[in-house]
C-alpha cells in the first residue's frame, strides 16, 4: 500500500495506535501539522483481532469529521465493530487475483 502511495507522490503521515484509548487517537490526529488539509485516512491492519483484550481502537468521532476513511483488514473490522456491524471469518483465502490489482 505504501509503495502505491509513494508512486502517486501523495504526502502522507503514518501514525500508530499504541494503546486502546480512543480519546488519545482523536487527540493525536488533531495534533497533526496542517490537520485541516487531510484528504483521507487509511486504517490498515495488524496482528490482533478487534475482539482481543486491549485491541487498539479509535474514536467513533473520526468518522463524523467529513474525511473519507478506507479500512483495510483490521481497519475494516474496527469500522464494522464501532458501527455494530457483523464480523465473521471466511472459509476462502483471498488472493491478488480475487481482489484485483490497484
Amino acid at each position: 500500500m505504501i509503495r502505491k502511495i509513494n508512486k502517486s507522490k501523495i504526502s502522507y503521515k503514518i501514525t500508530f495506535i499504541n494503546d486502546a484509548s480512543s480519546d488519545n487517537t482523536l487527540k493525536e490526529l488533531k495534533r497533526i501539522k496542517n490537520f485541516e488539509k487531510i484528504k483521507g485516512i487509511i486504517l490498515s491492519g495488524g496482528p490482533k483481532s478487534v475482539y482481543d483484550d486491549g485491541a487498539p481502537t479509535i474514536s467513533k468521532e473520526i468518522y463524523g469529521m467529513g474525511i473519507p476513511i478506507l479500512g483495510i483488514c483490521y481497519g475494516m473490522q474496527l469500522t464494522q465493530l464501532l458501527f455494530e456491524g457483523m464480523i465473521s471469518p471466511s472459509n476462502k483465502i483471498q488472493t491478488r487475483t480475487q481482489l484485483g490489482r490497484f
